[in-house]
Formats: structure tokens, C-alpha cells, sequence
């Protein structure tokens, strides 16, 4: 069964929220109608002529890759150089291009890092960082104690009150709020002109920023008052980059060769590009990683917590930075341990829309880089 656009990829930002990508990435939508039905999604790792002509030819109605194609503004769209041909080409044959990057590699339950972790046969295998919480707002209101349930139920059914897999969460305390009404008020509670003083509840519950209209239409409308009284406050998130570095162990210490030789061999299919450094009869047993090309996040790893490092596009200073911190560093080419999003996320989706409700095909890229 044709699903619209906008329910597939609110299903996708459900695991993987855009709040999660890093500020420097671009995700989302790049080309297509929000409102366009969609029969047959073709999940593909980097956008080219080559991938986009094989999900052309399996008429194919949405494409969700894992790199950008358009990552700078656009100058011009010629037809005859990249980004220009592959937007033409999406245009063409009315495919709509969606992104899932970084706020992927920062899910837990599409990194392609959970992956790499199971192939590598570690155990305890986790994120480096505490879970990711997105900003939200939190609403405050005064509520009388025999509206107060009402009010509640209201709020939630309009979003508010959510927290993980948790629905109806508030908190309440109890307090005296004090009124007097004009001559032209109405009041629900006791008479305009006198100074009222009425047992109220102090109800808060948080709510994403998205709903905010929806949550303050519920409480003006469940609310007795006739002047609703109520706070809005903004909520800082949790997001750091070490959600996108995962850990784990091996069952026994083996040598820094022999490790290298394992990512070879299982991440790497026995044919990928594998660099190590450190000195090859290391002991080691304690693994950072992450996928694709994480350098950058050197500067997070201590030898206390991590033996060796694995990730791919490091460079020579990068490896004297990880072995001046007393860590071994084993470098894969890129693709192999980015593979894992196309199969991660045609999983996801079969879960959600089974195949008689949406057709989903994986891409088989080849990689960039072959060994000698």
C-alpha cells in the first residue's frame, strides 16, 4: 500500500530526531513534495548518477541516502556537473531525495556503530555519551484541584506529558491562588470584586517546541478560569559528540596485529584498506570506535577507558595525536563502515511498513577505495 512522504519520514526522525545531526550537517528533505504517495523507497548510501539510475530503474519514488548531495548553497544547477545532474535526474523521474546523516550515526537504533560492535564480537557495547535529550518547553499552570485531572488529560492528549515510553507525566504541588475580579469579569470561582483565595495546583509538564500551540489550545480550552494563568519556560538538551563514539570490550586481550587483522577480515569483508598504529604486539582489549570518519573526536578519548580506536580518513598526525595519548589506532576505509546504513534502515523500515504496505530495496555500492 502507497504510503505519503511525510509519514515515511516522520517514521525515519522518530529513531533518528534531526535534533540529534550536528549543527554543520545537512539533513532532511533536499528534493521532493512533502504530500507526493509513495510505493517504492531505494535506500542508498552517497547520491550519484550510478545509484540514482538503479533506483530509477526500480521506480523507485523516494531515495534516502546517508551523505548530502547539496551541502553548500547552490550558485547555478547545471545539468551536466554534480549536484546539478543528479537533481535533474531526481526531478526527472519525480524521485524526492531525503537525507539521514549524523543524526543517524547518533541513534541508537540506526548507528551503523551498534554494527560494527556486534561484527567485532564485543561485549557491553554502548555509547560514550549519557542519552541524547532533545530541548523542549516546559508549561506551568494553576489549576483548581477539582479541574486538575481534566486539565491533565487535556494536555496529554495534546502531546505534552511525554518522556521516553512514558505518557501523562506531570508534577503537581499544592498552594492557595488569590484573584479579585473586575466588574466586567466573569469568574468561575466566587463573585467579581472580591478577593478570592481558591486551593489550586501548580501542574507542569514538558512538550517539544513543534506542539506548542496545539498544548496551549488544550489547556485554554480544559482550563475553568476564564484568564488562564500559566508559565512557559525553555528547556536546554543533551547532545554531545561523543553520541557518535561507542565503546565496548573484547572477551580477552589479543594483540594490536591481531585486532587489526579481525577489523579486516569482518568489517572490512577481508578486502578493505586496513592501517594500524601502535606497536603490533600491544595487548589490547578496551575498543573505541566510529564510523565513517571520526578524527575529530580524538581529542574525546583517554587511555583509561580505550585501548584502541578504530574509525577511517585519519591522517599521519592524527595517529601521533591517539599514540601520544597512549592509544592504538586502527584506521578502515570509510565505506565499509558506513555499509551498515542501508541495510539498518531498510530493517527499520520493514518493521514499521511491512512489504505490502511499502516496497523497500537496498542499494549495492561498490567502495571508493580498492586495496593492492
Amino acid at each position: 500500500m502507497p504510503q505519503p512522504l511525510y509519514a515515511i519520514l516522520e517514521v525515519v526522525q522518530q529513531a533518528a530526531p534531526p535534533e540529534m545531526a550536528a549543527d554543520w550537517d545537512r539533513i532532511g528533505l533536499q528534493v521532493g513534495d512533502r504530500n507526493a504517495v509513495i510505493e517504492t523507497v531505494f535506500i542508498t548510501l552517497d547520491v550519484n548518477r550510478e545509484s540514482l539510475g538503479r533506483a530509477a530503474q526500480n521506480s523507485a519514488g523516494l531515495v534516502i541516502a546517508h551523505h548530502p548531495l547539496i551541502f553548500e548553497p547552490l550558485r547555478q544547477i547545471d545539468f551536466n556537473s554534480s549536484p546539478g545532474c543528479e537533481i535533474a535526474t531526481l526531478i526527472h523521474h519525480r524521485m524526492a531525495l531525503f537525507i539521514a546523516h549524523t543524526n543517524v550515526d547518533a541513534s541508537p537504533r540506526l548507528s551503523m556503530n551498534r554494527s560494527l560492535g556486534e561484527l567485532l564480537e564485543l561485549q557491553d557495547i554502548q555509547m560514550s555519551a549519557a542519552p541524547f535529550h532533545p530541548p523542549q518547553m516546559k508549561l506551568v499552570t494553576f489549576v483548581p484541584e477539582a479541574a486538575l485531572d481534566g486539565v491533565r488529560q487535556g494536555l496529554s492528549k495534546a502531546g505534552a506529558g511525554e518522556i521516553g515510553e512514558y505518557s501523562e507525566c506531570s508534577f503537581t504541588t499544592q498552594g492557595v491562588g488569590t484573584f479579585r475580579g473586575s466588574q466586567q469579569s466573569n469568574p468561575a470561582i466566587g463573585s467579581r470584586g472580591q478577593l478570592e483565595k481558591v486551593p489550586e495546583a501548580r501542574l507542569e509538564m514538558i512538550f517539544p517546541k513543534k506542539k506548542i500551540d496545539s498544548v496551549l489550545a488544550a489547556l485554554l480550552q480544559a482550563h475553568p478560569y476564564e484568564e488562564v494563568a500559566y508559565d512557559l519556560y525553555e528547556l536546554s538538551g543533551y547532545h554531545s559528540e561523543k553520541h557518535f563514539l561507542w565503546k565496548g570490550e573484547l572477551d580477552q586481550e589479543i594483540p594490536l596485529e591481531d585486532f587489526a587483522a579481525r577489523v579486516r577480515k569482518t568489517i572490512g569483508r577481508g578486502e578493505a584498506p586496513v592501517r594500524f598504529a601502535g606497536d603490533p604486539k600491544r595487548k589490547v582489549k578496551k575498543i573505541s570506535w566510529c564510523s565513517g570518519g571520526g578524527k575529530s573526536l580524538i581529542r574525546q578519548l583517554n587511555a583509561s577507558t580505550t585501548d584502541v580506536y578504530v574509525t577511517g580518513d585519519t591522517g599521519h598526525h592524527d595517529a601521533l595525536n591517539c599514540l601520544e595519548k597512549g592509544i592504538c589506532l586502527v584506521d578502515v576505509d570509510h565505506f565499509y563502515t558506513e555499509r551498515f546504513f542501508i541495510s539498518n534502515m531498510a530493517l527499520y523500515l520493514r518493521e514499521v511498513f511491512n512489504d505490502t504496505k511499502l516496497r523497500v530495496l537496498e542499494d549495492e555500492p561498490q567502495p571508493v577505495y580498492r586495496g593492492v
